[in-house]
């Protein structure tokens, strides 16, 4: 221990030489030692070895305030059972697998603590304060691998400063399709939520069908029409939200039916009016849905004509003409039909 009181009083020459050296000992190592110094100035900085954090006195010298940790793992990987405590201090913790994440208590720690979490492997952890709450709520969960949080604390509550996952879609990390016109390949823009999945399918091929898709006073039913496009997720939470698009042109002679159903039950439809000549007409829809438990959900959009004939989807035209970007003697290609679904927590 390297501690001092930093007042020198009046002593023979070799006990003041000997004070002095104590002294500058104390400021070099900080003040370190067990406990705190027992003569405290403004703006003090003291090295803490019981918790192995630093500690600096805020400017009235009525408190300390945590300012960094003396631990060499700054990044430690953790896969079980974790309690946190003040040494813990802004540590990047690397996590993986199924466990609670127990948070220091928040009086003891002070504010301004902070640490943050991400997931580097498959699993959920759980982040619980032993008082207080965190973000208002008695615990906190990541589950996605890249999730990611700053949690902080003002002394009395936890609080998440920021949540980050990007969009674990194809193509770069933490993109998302976006349209970009009738027939054209969607660009992946950019995109960081708050505790999300997505997932979608699509289909730039012409599909037609003669399956009928009733559009009258029934309710549609799963085995009508034909299958266009299949979505299987499984919701990340009991409590989280799916929020479903779809689009797809139809074109046909007789009024065609587009339809979304969620396991085999029927959620809404569009219909495209008939025409002679066959002109396609772009459908889409949206849906919102409360997952209510942790099984998968397969959502399934399905088209077909509404009374006879034959339905098309896909078609970019009476004709379907073959694409600029498919080259010369490619099969033609039609407009995009897609599926996205997207699960999330309020």
């Amino acid at each position: 221990m390297n501690q001092h009181s930093f007042s020198i009083p009046n002593e023979s020459g070799a006990a003041f030489r000997a004070d002095v050296n104590a002294a500058l000992q104390a400021l070099a190592t900080q003040s370190i030692g067990a406990s705190a110094p027992p003569v405290t100035y403004p703006n003090m900085i003291w090295a803490d070895t019981t918790n192995f954090v630093v500690w600096q006195r805020n400017q009235d010298n009525s408190a300390w305030l945590c300012i960094g940790t003396l631990d060499v793992n700054k990044c430690p990987r953790l896969t079980s059972v974790t309690s946190l405590a003040t040494r813990d201090f802004g540590k990047t913790l690397l996590c993986s697998g199924t466990w609670q994440l127990t948070l220091p208590s928040p009086s003891a720690v002070g504010n301004g603590w902070w640490c943050r979490v991400k997931m580097v492997g498959s699993g959920t952890v759980t982040m619980t304060p032993p008082s207080g709450t965190i973000d208002g709520e008695s615990s906190k969960a990541l589950f996605v691998i890249n999730q990611e949080c700053t949690i902080v604390t003002d002394g009395v509550d936890f609080f998440l400063a920021s949540t980050d996952f990007l969009l674990n879609l194809p193509g770069s990390a933490g993109q998302v399709l976006t349209s970009n016109g009738p027939g054209q390949i969607p660009t992946m823009q950019s995109l960081a939520v708050k505790n999300v999945q997505a997932d979608y399918a699509w289909c730039r091929d012409v599909v037609s069908t003669t399956a009928i898709l009733p559009c009258d006073n029934t309710t549609p039913g799963s085995s009508e029409g034909a299958e266009l496009l299949r979505v299987s997720m499984t919701p990340v939470a009991a409590g989280s939200q799916f929020f479903v698009f779809w689009n797809t042109y139809l074109s046909s002679s007789r009024d065609s039916v587009a339809a979304l159903f969620l396991n085999n039950s029927f959620l809404n439809a569009a219909m495209a009016s008939s025409s002679a000549s066959g002109f396609v007409t772009g459908v889409s829809g949206s849906y919102r849905h409360h997952a209510g438990d942790t099984a998968n959900h397969t959502f399934t959009l399905r088209f077909g004509p509404a009374l006879s004939g034959t339905a098309y989807a896909g078609r970019n035209s009476p004709g379907n003409i073959t694409l600029s970007d498919d080259g010369p003697g490619s099969p033609p290609t039609g407009f995009i039909s897609m599926l996205s679904v997207f699960n999330y927590l309020d």
